[in-house]
């Protein structure tokens, strides 16, 4: 089933390369890499050469205001709340690794979560 999932398919067939995926009936969690861009003019996101999240924020990495603003960054282009998103590795790098997990309900099902990664990765 994790493979099959149909929200990890939207994930893949955006080029996103996911690791450590567990999908249950009500869930889905997994790691992926990040490559955070702080400081920038405008804040973007894209898809690396290696499947790697590329994620442009305005704030600058001072006192990990820069985490914070990558974690809703990520919230908001991949759906689940912050609370969701849990920085995993490489707290002062450049190249992170985050653990996401989406939790399905009533309102945001599967198919509302597919909607907004359809949005950018159009």
């Amino acid at each position: 089933m994790t493979d099959s999932h149909p929200l990890i398919q939207a994930l893949k067939n955006s080029g996103i390369e996911l690791s450590n995926v567990k999908a249950s009936e009500g869930e889905v969690q997994f790691s992926m890499k990040i490559w955070a861009k702080p400081g920038s003019k405008v804040e973007k996101i894209a898809i690396g050469s290696e499947g790697e999240l590329i994620v442009h924020i305005k704030e600058k990495p001072v006192e990990g205001k820069a985490n914070k603003a990558l974690s809703k960054a990520l919230s908001h282009w991949l759906g689940p709340s912050p609370s969701q998103i849990e920085l995993d590795k490489g707290g002062k790098s450049r190249f992170k690794k985050f653990n996401i997990r989406y939790v399905f309900t009533d309102n945001k099902s599967v198919d509302y979560y597919i909607s907004i990664i359809k949005k950018w990765s159009s």
